[in-house]
Protein backbone atom coordinates (compact mmCIF):
# COMPACT_ATOMS: atom_id res chain seq x y z
CA UNK A 1 0.00 0.00 0.00
CA UNK A 2 1.60 3.54 -0.86
CA UNK A 3 0.60 5.86 1.64
CA UNK A 4 -0.36 9.42 -0.54
CA UNK A 5 -1.81 10.93 2.55
CA UNK A 6 -1.88 10.66 6.68
CA UNK A 7 -2.65 12.58 9.56
CA UNK A 8 -1.94 11.68 13.26
CA UNK A 9 -4.14 13.13 16.08
CA UNK A 10 -5.56 11.77 19.16
CA UNK A 11 -9.11 11.41 20.39
CA UNK A 12 -8.57 14.43 22.92
CA UNK A 13 -8.28 16.83 20.08
CA UNK A 14 -11.59 17.69 19.83
CA UNK A 15 -12.92 18.54 16.24
CA UNK A 16 -16.32 17.25 16.55
CA UNK A 17 -17.98 20.32 17.86
CA UNK A 18 -16.65 21.96 14.59
CA UNK A 19 -18.08 19.50 12.69
CA UNK A 20 -21.33 19.18 13.85
CA UNK A 21 -21.67 22.93 13.60
CA UNK A 22 -21.04 22.85 9.98
CA UNK A 23 -23.55 19.94 9.30
CA UNK A 24 -25.94 21.75 11.28
CA UNK A 25 -25.51 25.28 10.60
CA UNK A 26 -22.89 25.66 7.68
CA UNK A 27 -24.01 23.03 4.91
CA UNK A 28 -25.17 24.39 1.81
CA UNK A 29 -28.76 22.96 2.31
CA UNK A 30 -28.96 24.29 5.88
CA UNK A 31 -28.02 28.15 4.63
CA UNK A 32 -30.43 27.28 1.96
CA UNK A 33 -33.32 26.33 4.72
CA UNK A 34 -32.21 29.47 7.18
CA UNK A 35 -32.72 32.04 3.55
CA UNK A 36 -36.14 30.56 2.67
CA UNK A 37 -37.11 30.89 6.73
CA UNK A 38 -35.51 34.44 6.79
CA UNK A 39 -37.41 35.62 3.73
CA UNK A 40 -40.82 34.79 5.06
CA UNK A 41 -39.73 36.68 8.39
CA UNK A 42 -38.80 39.94 7.01
CA UNK A 43 -41.94 39.43 5.05
CA UNK A 44 -44.01 38.67 7.64
CA UNK A 45 -42.65 41.88 9.84
CA UNK A 46 -42.64 44.41 6.98
CA UNK A 47 -46.47 43.40 6.68
CA UNK A 48 -46.89 43.88 9.79
CA UNK A 49 -44.85 46.93 10.27
CA UNK A 50 -46.74 48.49 7.07
CA UNK A 51 -49.91 47.17 6.69
CA UNK A 52 -50.86 47.59 10.99
CA UNK A 53 -52.95 44.87 9.90
CA UNK A 54 -51.48 41.40 11.41
CA UNK A 55 -52.03 38.41 9.25
CA UNK A 56 -51.76 35.63 11.69
CA UNK A 57 -51.07 32.66 9.34
CA UNK A 58 -48.14 34.40 8.33
CA UNK A 59 -46.69 35.30 11.73
CA UNK A 60 -47.29 31.54 12.42
CA UNK A 61 -43.85 31.19 10.14
CA UNK A 62 -42.18 33.13 12.74
CA UNK A 63 -43.03 31.01 15.29
CA UNK A 64 -42.56 27.76 13.31
CA UNK A 65 -38.98 29.35 12.22
CA UNK A 66 -37.84 29.91 15.75
CA UNK A 67 -39.21 26.42 16.66
CA UNK A 68 -37.04 24.77 14.07
CA UNK A 69 -33.78 26.47 14.43
CA UNK A 70 -34.34 25.57 18.67
CA UNK A 71 -34.75 21.87 17.27
CA UNK A 72 -31.68 22.10 14.68
CA UNK A 73 -29.70 23.76 17.66
CA UNK A 74 -31.03 20.97 20.16
CA UNK A 75 -30.45 18.27 17.91
CA UNK A 76 -26.69 19.82 17.51
CA UNK A 77 -26.02 20.14 21.43
CA UNK A 78 -27.47 16.44 21.82
CA UNK A 79 -25.02 15.23 18.72
CA UNK A 80 -22.04 16.51 20.33
CA UNK A 81 -22.91 15.33 23.90
CA UNK A 82 -23.97 11.79 22.38
CA UNK A 83 -20.63 11.98 20.79
CA UNK A 84 -18.64 12.75 24.30
CA UNK A 85 -20.25 9.92 25.86
CA UNK A 86 -19.60 7.69 23.19
CA UNK A 87 -16.00 8.28 23.53
CA UNK A 88 -15.82 8.56 27.35
CA UNK A 89 -17.37 4.86 27.30
CA UNK A 90 -15.23 3.44 24.66
CA UNK A 91 -12.00 4.74 25.74
CA UNK A 92 -12.68 6.32 29.70
CA UNK A 93 -10.37 9.16 29.62
CA UNK A 94 -7.39 7.33 27.32
CA UNK A 95 -5.80 8.91 24.85
CA UNK A 96 -6.36 7.41 21.93
CA UNK A 97 -3.87 7.92 18.83
CA UNK A 98 -5.59 7.85 15.21
CA UNK A 99 -3.77 7.60 12.35
CA UNK A 100 -5.95 8.05 9.50
CA UNK A 101 -4.58 7.27 5.47
CA UNK A 102 -5.38 7.25 2.33
CA UNK A 103 -4.05 5.05 -0.51
CA UNK A 104 -5.08 4.65 -4.06
CA UNK A 105 -7.85 2.42 -3.59
CA UNK A 106 -8.82 2.84 -0.07
CA UNK A 107 -8.69 4.92 3.50
CA UNK A 108 -7.22 3.65 6.37
CA UNK A 109 -8.42 4.59 9.75
CA UNK A 110 -6.23 2.99 12.35
CA UNK A 111 -6.52 3.90 16.58
CA UNK A 112 -3.63 2.39 18.83
CA UNK A 113 -6.31 0.78 21.23
CA UNK A 114 -6.30 -2.03 18.32
CA UNK A 115 -9.11 -0.91 16.24
CA UNK A 116 -8.66 -0.81 12.22
CA UNK A 117 -11.31 0.19 9.66
CA UNK A 118 -10.94 0.37 5.54
CA UNK A 119 -12.80 2.42 3.87
CA UNK A 120 -13.28 1.87 -0.32
CA UNK A 121 -14.09 5.28 -1.86
CA UNK A 122 -17.07 4.22 -3.27
CA UNK A 123 -18.44 3.55 0.82
CA UNK A 124 -17.65 8.07 1.20
CA UNK A 125 -20.82 9.67 -0.20
CA UNK A 126 -19.50 13.07 0.38
CA UNK A 127 -16.45 15.48 1.67
CA UNK A 128 -16.79 18.93 3.44
CA UNK A 129 -14.32 21.15 4.36
CA UNK A 130 -14.54 22.75 8.29
CA UNK A 131 -11.84 25.53 9.52
CA UNK A 132 -9.42 23.02 10.81
CA UNK A 133 -10.85 19.51 9.42
CA UNK A 134 -11.12 17.46 5.98
CA UNK A 135 -13.96 15.14 7.12
CA UNK A 136 -15.28 12.58 5.18
CA UNK A 137 -18.85 11.65 5.34
CA UNK A 138 -19.86 7.57 4.52
CA UNK A 139 -22.84 6.43 2.91
CA UNK A 140 -23.44 4.59 6.57
CA UNK A 141 -23.55 7.97 7.81
CA UNK A 142 -19.72 7.56 9.20
CA UNK A 143 -17.45 10.50 9.65
CA UNK A 144 -13.62 10.29 9.23
CA UNK A 145 -11.53 13.04 10.02
CA UNK A 146 -8.59 14.06 8.61
CA UNK A 147 -7.38 16.92 10.72
CA UNK A 148 -5.23 19.65 8.47
CA UNK A 149 -2.67 20.44 10.93
CA UNK A 150 -1.86 16.43 11.65
CA UNK A 151 -0.99 15.85 7.75
CA UNK A 152 2.42 14.06 8.28
CA UNK A 153 2.17 12.70 4.52
CA UNK A 154 0.48 15.24 1.99
CA UNK A 155 -1.51 18.14 3.02
CA UNK A 156 -5.24 19.13 3.18
CA UNK A 157 -5.41 20.81 -0.47
CA UNK A 158 -3.70 18.30 -2.03
CA UNK A 159 -5.95 15.81 -0.24
CA UNK A 160 -9.13 17.67 -1.68
CA UNK A 161 -7.95 17.35 -5.63
CA UNK A 162 -7.33 14.15 -4.74
CA UNK A 163 -10.50 13.24 -3.55
CA UNK A 164 -11.99 15.83 -6.10
CA UNK A 165 -10.36 13.32 -8.77
CA UNK A 166 -12.00 10.23 -7.10
CA UNK A 167 -15.15 12.02 -7.89
CA UNK A 168 -16.55 12.66 -4.52
CA UNK A 169 -18.96 14.60 -4.24
CA UNK A 170 -18.26 18.12 -2.13
CA UNK A 171 -14.21 17.99 -2.45
CA UNK A 172 -12.77 21.38 -4.06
Amino acid sequence: MDILFQAHYDNHTNYINEIYKHMYFKSSSMIAVYVCFAIVVITNLLNLVLTENPDYIMLLGIVIFVYLFAVVFFRYKKSVKMYENRQKEINGDKVIEIVATAAEENVYMAESGGREVKISYSDIKKVFETKNAVVLHSKSNLLYIFPKDSFTVGNASDFLMFLKNKGIKGAK
